[in-house]
């Protein structure tokens, strides 16, 4: 009958090698050298060590891939670190740190590490969760301050966080990496994207091939109105990045809009959308800047 795999971790694996959490790989090989020469049946019969000799190649194997799980993910490190060359928002309000997946050696996703920390923008080399739980801990982070300076705890706040956390993406989605989610359109400086009319209660439908005007942003979204400026709902995004970068542009009017009903057949509450919008002459640094404000006006309340 064959030996039955032993169930490890690094306590235990320490344990039979009797070494210490921060053994080096060098002192880990050596160990298990002198243990195998102490144990092994072809060396001895007999020996004293409280562990045989397969307890002790299992728990070797174990913290020796953990040393090379360790090695990959500095080198991670130091590489995403050399080459994350996102620009940067100076005047943004926070920090935040960028956050990259590691694997083990056999290509499973086992962890998450931090490869930098500054004012950067969003670029596509980043994955959008992890930029978005960026976005999630900056905030946390500024509420977690103020809360300090004025001992207060809002830390169960979801309010908060959210339009916090929507205030500094703005700052962090750049107007150009926008555009660039849409498809361009036959005009210079138009672009275009799919959206789906999200009826309000007692709304009327639009008829296909309407025009839809912008009517306000809340709760960060797009709310749209008819020719007669009756409200009918708001706008929602079919791709998440996009919601995060276009919306904050109608705040601060960067962007000219407009909007037609695709199709209207049927009972859905919800209605296919083309969605056009043309980018403003704006300071952009200038723009993202007046977002600190902001910032501090919903921390003060």
């Amino acid at each position: 009958m064959g030996i039955q795999k032993l169930m490890m971790n690094k306590t235990r694996a320490c344990a039979i090698l009797n070494v210490k959490s921060d053994v080096s790989e060098e002192e880990l090989k050596k160990r298990y050298h002198a243990l195998m020469m102490l144990t092994h049946p072809d060396s001895v019969e007999n020996h004293e060590y409280p562990y045989e000799a397969h307890e002790i190649n299992r728990a070797y194997e174990y913290l020796l891939e953990h040393h090379k799980d360790e090695k990959r993910r500095n080198e991670l490190k130091e590489k995403s670190r050399i080459r994350w060359n996102a620009p940067q928002n100076p005047n943004a309000y926070a920090p935040r740190d960028i956050y990259q997946y590691y694997d083990d050696s056999d290509g499973n996703r086992i962890g998450l590490v931090t490869i930098d920390n500054g004012r950067f923008m969003w670029m596509p080399d980043e994955e959008f969760p992890l930029f978005l739980k960026s976005l999630h801990a900056c905030a946390k982070g500024i509420i977690a301050e103020d809360d300090e300076t004025k001992n207060l705890d809002r830390s169960d706040d979801m309010s908060l966080l959210a339009d916090v956390m929507y205030l500094i993406a703005g700052q962090f989605f750049g107007v150009d990496m926008a555009l660039s989610l849409m498809k361009k359109g036959e005009s210079e400086n138009v672009y275009y994207c799919g959206t789906m009319l999200e009826l309000s209660p007692g709304a009327s439908r639009p008829k296909a091939g309407s025009l839809l005007y912008p009517a306000a942003v809340r709760d960060h979204r797009l709310y749209v109105r008819d020719k007669s400026g009756s409200e009918l709902g708001y706008l929602s995004f079919k791709d998440d990045r996009l919601l995060f970068g276009i919306v904050p542009l109608f705040e601060r009017k960067a962007v000219q809009v407009k909007a037609t009903v695709d199709k209207s057949d049927g009972k859905s509450g919800s209605i296919d959308v083309s969605l056009y919008i043309k980018k403003s002459e704006e300071n952009e640094s200038l723009a993202l800047d007046d977002v600190n404000h902001r910032i501090r006006e919903r921390l003060n309340g």
